[in-house]
């Protein structure tokens, strides 16, 4: 967390891990406050916030739903073989 020099607006970087990829992401974000202590109170308000919109998600996709995209993702991706998807799906239809 920085401050923007000559203003209340402070520069802060997030970084979470994608379910889907595992990869680690970083999200910028700007936020304005007169005070160090308030700058980091709303950023603490900022992940707080970012959590729960992320949660609704979870709440709203199934397994099978969560399979079929991951699948989808990784083979869109080419980062795995034509054959391991055809496993994946096997056994995500096997599960159902």
């Amino acid at each position: 967390m920085r401050r923007r020099r000559g203003t209340d607006k402070w520069e802060v970087t997030l970084s979470h891990t994608n379910p889907m990829t595992g990869e680690t992401v970083r999200t910028f974000h700007t936020i304005e406050a007169k005070t160090e202590r308030q700058a980091k109170r709303r950023r603490d308000e900022l992940i707080l916030d970012l959590e729960r919109r992320g949660g609704a998600l979870a709440s709203s996709l199934t397994l099978a739903e969560f399979m079929e995209r991951f699948v989808d993702y990784k083979q869109e991706s080419g980062t795995i073989e034509p054959s391991t998807v055809r496993g994946y799906r096997a056994e995500a239809q096997g599960a159902a």
